[in-house]
């Protein structure tokens, strides 16, 4: 089987109907699709489809079951990606949606999350040994260490360190 070289890994045939494309340093392989800037116009949204097709053998054409499309949100200054599948009746329908504030699936609205509501307290350390949980229950603001161990639910994790900062 020929494969074509890339500057780190190659891309090319791996089985009877399978492709592969493997990266030879530690950045993930990446597909890209894309639209150039100058075609879109006010009201397109998507930028690259993945579809799962029936190609019909009498003209080869492909017909479309399901996939997702990566695009951008309404507002055309964040990303988005839809889920849609074809229904019994040969209709695409999409069956969820996603953007960084929202959320629906089968049409259920999972709501706007406000930017101020999402507040991040808790934090690995790079090794992913230690969880750092920081908390102010208590007049007081204090990281909490505890040791992670894989398998235990984290409320069993053992707290090996405290810290207070204020007061």
């Amino acid at each position: 089987m020929n494969r074509d070289a890339l500057a780190f890994g190659w891309f090319g045939p791996y089985d009877d109907n399978e492709v592969e494309c493997v990266s030879t340093i530690r950045d993930p392989v990446k597909y890209r699709g894309g639209v150039l800037a100058s075609a879109l116009q006010s009201d397109d949204y998507n930028l690259v489809a993945f579809t799962g097709n029936i190609v019909r053998d009498t003209d080869g054409r492909h017909e479309e079951y399901g996939g997702y499309r990566v695009g951008l949100a309404p507002d055309r200054r964040g990303g988005a990606l839809r889920l849609f599948v074809r229904d019994s009746n040969g209709n695409e329908k999409e069956v969820a949606y996603f953007d960084e504030r929202n959320a629906v699936v089968l049409g259920r609205q999972f709501g706007e999350i406000p930017a101020s509501s999402v507040r991040i307290s808790r934090f690995y350390t790079d090794g992913g040994k230690f969880l750092i949980n920081w908390q102010d229950d208590q007049d007081s603001v204090r990281a909490v260490i505890y040791r992670v161990v894989p398998g235990e639910p984290e409320s069993q994790w053992p707290a090996v360190g405290v810290k207070t900062f204020w007061p």
